[in-house]
């Protein structure tokens, strides 16, 4: 049943995912029990849900303090999407150098070289100095080389680039709500908000320079954001 929903969400069939996730009838273990909720709240965008899944297995999920901790990599997967959507992970570097180093010390090869390219990609989004650049370069290639080496696929997180395969408007909509900026904020001295509306609704298409000042206001990269014909950031399992 876990492969069959995870298939529906790579599709994007969200409703179809949500409809299955209800359905199940089985009497469920702890960690059932925790999948069913983990999902529930990523189709539903709840942050609670995704709390009371995590605690399931985590019970002091507020006072987490990693060098203690023994966890699983799907813990940790779920814990880096939650900590994500929560903010804790966007507000400064040192969150995820802890998480990237716990990866790089706890797991196998091939489960460190899925979390790095996740962690990787958070830590993308935050202001780095010279010291952060640094370590990004030096995780950047340890992946790499693990994909590499033992020929992982690159579409080893394919729930979260699902998840995240959108059209441009709909990312741009996204980041512009997730960042509480309005429509005339994000569009001043770029366009007028009326193209922008237009924009942001899928009416309109923008030229390359536009787009470039639209990520720029939301401190997002470009280069990066355009790889490989669709938009993936965020968003883990």
């Amino acid at each position: 049943m876990e492969k069959h929903i995870l298939k529906l969400i790579n599709d994007k069939d969200y409703d179809k995912a949500l409809e299955a996730l209800e359905s199940r009838e089985e009497k469920e273990n702890d960690f059932q029990r925790q999948f069913r909720l983990f999902i529930q709240g990523f189709l539903t965008n709840d942050l609670n849900i995704l709390q009371k899944a995590l605690s399931i297995t985590l019970p002091k999920l507020n006072h987490i303090y990693l060098p203690e901790m023994a966890l699983g990599a799907d813990e940790m997967k779920m814990l880096l999407y939650y900590w994500k959507k929560e903010g804790r992970l966007l507000q400064n570097t040192n969150v995820i150098k802890n998480c990237m180093e716990y990866t790089d010390l706890y797991y196998a090869d091939e489960e460190k070289a899925k979390l790095f390219s996740y962690e990787l990609d958070i830590m993308k989004q935050i202001m780095m100095d010279e010291k952060d650049q640094f370590l990004y370069r030096y995780f950047s290639m340890k992946r790499d080389a693990l994909f590499h080496q033992y020929h992982f696929h690159h579409d080893a997180l394919s729930f979260e680039i699902a998840n995240n395969s959108m059209p441009l408007h709909t990312y741009l909509y996204n980041k512009r709500i997730e960042r509480n900026m309005t429509q005339e904020e994000i569009s001043e001295n770029i366009c007028s908000v009326v193209t922008y509306s237009r924009i942001e609704s899928g009416k309109q298409e923008m030229n390359s320079n536009s787009i470039k000042q639209l990520f720029h206001k939301l401190n997002l990269e470009y280069g990066y954001v355009l790889c490989d014909d669709h938009w993936q950031i965020d968003d883990v399992l």
